[in-house]
């Protein structure tokens, strides 16, 4: 073995179209591939996407920090760049102690940063302009000028757009 050298080359033929590895169990059963393409099949099965997880769960672990999935096409795979792709990932919750929130984030155009725009609690509430919603939902707008939420009704629109009930079900206020 030499220090700096690729340990395993696999190389298919110049009209490769069967799998270039398949992983098998003892009955000869595809577990895991990696087909001509260079697509990655786990559970195996027909590979649809670049990588595919058939029958199980994927999982998205960060030593010391929550998991990241990021989102952006090629322009986002560069050094300056890769961290400021749009996607979701796992937020440290102070209530559990562990990265138990789910944050949304968008690109907003500087270099290995991205902007959270939702949050979701371990406990159900969703907040759209905050991190810390204190109800199922919460709508901050973030700016004086900014409305914080819009309710548009069709053309001929008939029904109430909005209504506040009671936990009976009855109507208190219709907008």
């Amino acid at each position: 073995e030499v220090a700096g050298t690729v340990g395993q080359i696999i190389r298919g033929a110049s009209a490769q179209t069967a799998d270039l590895l398949q992983i098998q169990d003892s009955s000869g059963t595809i577990i895991d591939k990696i087909t001509s393409d260079g697509s990655i099949g786990i559970g195996a099965g027909t590979v649809f996407n670049r990588m595919q997880v058939t029958g199980g769960n994927l999982g998205v672990y960060n030593v010391g920090a929550g998991g990241q999935i990021y989102l952006g096409n090629d322009n986002f795979l560069n050094s300056g760049y890769y961290n400021s792709a749009p996607g979701i990932g796992a937020v440290y919750s102070t209530a559990t102690t562990v990265y138990g929130d789910l944050g949304l984030y968008v690109y907003n155009s500087v270099a290995n940063s991205r902007t959270e725009v939702m949050r979701l609690l371990n406990n159900g509430n969703v907040g759209i302009g905050t991190t810390s919603p204190g109800a199922q939902l919460q709508v901050s707008s973030g700016a004086a000028a900014t409305v914080g939420q819009i309710i548009k009704g069709a053309s001929a629109q008939t029904a109430d757009l909005l209504q506040v009930q009671d936990s009976a079900g009855s109507v208190l206020m219709r907008a």
